[in-house]
This record gives structure tokens, sequence and C-alpha cells, in this order.
């Protein structure tokens, strides 16, 4: 049987520093303790890793991936950048601030009844950075695919050099990249707690990879799981894919395998609509911890960990981490949502039409 490979924090800086990287990270981001939280769900010592606090737009775990993005596109000399996304997309508001950084050109491409009304959230950061929004004709992948392909030439026939984001590898590379940097910080912030066995709570996707590869890597004994929020992907078969591109471009032998990863898709409902659970979930954060989750995605992740603490899935002796990914905009786009679970609550009289 093979040696397990193992890299220790600074062996693991080295490698990912070899990669391009534009820094617009703020700083460290803490890693506190939510003992009203706990104590209020009667659950173990839990943690949250405040990746809401990033910096830039309202931040986020965006502003991890995006960093080596933008030191792919700055690396090759890019001046416009392309990306297709949902109106109320997290990563497209943090590309937009990336580009707006840079000086880089950022044009956002929207499929048909996905709309940006009202002007709130999202779409209104999205607007006062100034991206550029063109509304697709069609949901075709095909007719889309023509359609890049015109503009892009376009663009080229300007004199300019576009970078079209989701036809790279650095769709996957930059999530995955992003969160074993990440996994980097956590470890070294656990270490300085007297913390070694932990259970993580993230939503599922390139940042979950990214967590579950450094965890590997490093030799940690964490857990970690991934709550989904929509079914577009098969995340057991995705993250192994995602990791083994980054391990390739990091020249890494090792790689997760999909029976490593753990997914727990009973919270996602449909994307991106919220749930009753995430939208409970959203005030049980807030009325404990003053923590505020958005509806989509945190509110469902915190929503699995909350349910799985009260079916005791989870030890009350081993530590949880709760990643807060960001996505605090989200919560101004769904507020009718939000005002429905205060009215059930008895906590305001009716709901605002204004």
């Amino acid at each position: 049987m093979q040696k397990p490979v193992y890299y220790t924090a600074e062996q693991l800086n080295k490698l990912i520093e070899q990669t391009p990287r534009f820094k617009f990270l703020s700083g460290t981001t803490p890693l506190e303790e939510l003992k009203n939280l706990s104590q209020f769900i009667d659950g173990p010592p839990i943690f949250v890793k405040r990746d809401d606090l990033t910096g830039p737009a309202f931040g986020g775990n965006k502003v991890r991936h995006f960093e080596f993005v933008m030191g792919y596109v700055l690396e090759q000399g890019h001046d416009v950048v392309i990306a297709e996304y949902p109106p109320s997309s997290n990563a497209a508001r943090i590309m937009a601030a990336a580009c707006t950084k840079t000086g880089i050109r950022f044009i956002l491409l929207v499929k048909p009844g996905e709309h940006l009304d009202p002007l709130q959230g999202n779409p209104l950061i999205y607007h006062l950075m100034n991206a550029e929004i063109v509304f697709l004709e069609t949901s075709d992948s095909e007719e889309i695919l023509t359609k890049i392909k015109s503009l892009e030439h376009q663009l080229k026939q300007s004199g300019h050099n576009p970078f079209i984001f989701q036809h790279t590898p650095w769709h996957h590379h930059a999530g995955t990249l992003g969160y074993l940097q990440a996994s980097i910080e956590i470890g070294y912030q656990l270490d300085e707690k007297g913390i070694n066995d932990v259970r993580f709570y993230i939503v599922s996707g390139h940042s979950h990879a990214g967590l579950q590869l450094g965890a590997k890597l490093m030799g940690k004994p964490w857990t970690v799981t991934g709550i989904t929020v929509s079914d577009y992907v098969d995340y057991k078969d995705a993250l192994p894919i995602w990791t083994k591109g980054v391990t390739e471009l990091l020249h890494i032998p090792v790689n997760i395998t999909p029976e490593e990863v753990q997914i727990d898709q009973s919270y996602e409902g449909f994307y991106p609509i919220p749930t009753e659970a995430s939208i409970e979930a959203i005030h049980i954060a807030a009325k404990t911890e003053n923590l505020i989750l958005d509806p989509v995605y945190t509110g469902k992740a915190m929503a699995g960990l909350i349910d799985h603490i009260k079916k005791g899935l989870i030890s009350k002796e081993i530590p949880v981490v709760f990643i807060h990914t960001g996505g605090t905009p989200l919560i101004f786009q769904y507020e009718n949502e939000l005002q429905v679970n205060l009215v059930r609550h008895n906590k305001i009289d009716t709901i605002s039409t204004d």
C-alpha cells in the first residue's frame, strides 16, 4: 500500500505561490466562537470562519477565488472579462469588483427570464461598479456559445484581448486554489486555539473542494460536510475532478476520491429559491450571534448544520467550524421571504409592500 504524502503548511504555501495571483483579500478573516448559538441548539462548540469579511464589495469566499482568476488574466494581458451568471450571483459581484480594481472591462451575460428587477442586492452593486450587462435572447447553450464567439470576435477586431471565464480551466481551478489557500489559514487559527479534530460545514462547491484537498494534503483529521444548494452538479464526482485540476497544476501526486466527499442534499430545495428552513436558520443566527446569513447559500448550510445537531448526527465532543461564504447582499433581494418569517414569529404585524 502506498504511503500517504503529506505537506506542511509552509510547503503547500510555496507551491501555491508559484501561481499568478492578484491579491485583493483584505487580510486574514476571523475564526469566532458562537457560544450563544451552541447553547441555543444544545450543540457542540461551534466556530464560524468569517469569510463574509474578506473585503471588496461585501466580500465572501469568491474574493479568494478571483485573486487567482485575475492573476492569470493580468499575466496573459487580457483587458476584457466575459462571464455568464444569474443576476443574483455572488461570483459576478466579486468578479465585477476585481475587474474594477484592476481596470479591466467586465461584461456580464444574463439569460432570458433572469431579470435584474428589483434593482436591489447584487444587481444594484453590478450597476454601481459599472459592469456591462448583456441580456441574451436565448437559453440554448449552442446559441449562447455562438453569441459569445461573435462577441469575442468583435472585441478582438477592435484590438481587445478578451477572457471568456467559463470557457477556461480557471472556472474550476480558481475556487479550489482559493480554498486550498484558506485551509492553510484556518489550520493556523485552529492550532492557535489548540483544536485539532474538527468538523466543517460549508456550501458545497469549489470552496468545499479546496478545503477537502487541504485537509488531505496536510494530514488533518478534519471532516468536511458539504450542504448542496442545487442539484445542477453531482458533487461527489465533481469535487475530485476539480481538485485533480489543481493537483496537476501544482504537480502534487495526491488527490481526493469520491468516497471521501461528504454531501447532504436534503436542504437544497430549488435554486435559487429560499427554503423555510434556510429562512429560519437566518433568524436563529441573527438573534443569537448577530451573524447575518443569506437565504440561498449560507442559510441552507446553517439549516443543515442545525438539523444535524438536532438529529444527533454530530458528536458534542468535536468542535464544528461553519464556513460563512458571504452572500450578504442577497438578504435584500429576499426581503419578502424574510418578512413572512417575522410575521410568523409575531415580530412584525404586516408585510411591507413599499
